[in-house]
């Protein structure tokens, strides 16, 4: 009876062992293939800028907000996401006025340390400057911001003729080597 029971279980091994063997087969043929499929998602981003402001009639500097580089997905090691600045001049609305006058974006990196550090100075003198790099985000990173600060300068203020101004600061990202 041992012996009986041996030899069922050693072929109930067998034969389990042998269904699993065959993933697929194709009958009556002699070749096949097996289709492997996979996505390389693109690399998203957030890019954060600050809201619309104003600054007042003789106001040196004010505060314009921060730059945001977050919600990174899918982001290569060898790609870093760059954010760029452009700036126009602030004009005068007024119809019968064709004026200028000329302000500087200075861009501070907000880093682990307390105080943030100054990077560059962006200087407007009346005309719309190149694009220029206010962030970076290489791989690993989950935030990256850098602080805008608007100055404009006394002598600027006092040889503007009277009326409404308005200047653009314009923003874009793009994902680089």
């Amino acid at each position: 009876m041992k012996k009986l029971l041996a030899f069922l279980c050693a072929l109930t091994l067998m034969l389990s062992l042998g269904v699993t063997a065959f993933a697929d087969s194709i009958s009556g043929e002699t070749s096949g293939y097996t289709e492997i499929l996979t996505e390389v998602p693109s690399c998203t981003w957030t890019l954060k800028i600050p809201a619309d402001t104003s600054i007042a009639f003789g106001e040196p500097e004010k505060e314009l907000g921060d730059v945001e580089i977050t919600n990174i997905q899918n982001q290569k090691g060898n790609k870093h996401i760059r954010a760029y600045l452009s700036t126009s001049c602030l004009f005068c609305l007024t119809s019968d006025i064709n004026t200028t006058f000329p302000y500087d974006i200075q861009v501070y990196l907000n880093t682990t340390e307390l105080v943030p550090k100054k990077v560059f100075t962006l200087r407007n003198e009346g005309y719309v400057s190149e694009l220029v790099e206010v962030s970076t985000a290489v791989a690993g990173d989950t935030t990256l911001s850098s602080t805008l600060t608007i100055l404009v300068d006394s002598s600027a203020w006092n040889s503007a003729p009277e009326g409404k101004y308005a200047g653009y600061l314009t923003f874009t990202s793009s994902l680089e080597d």
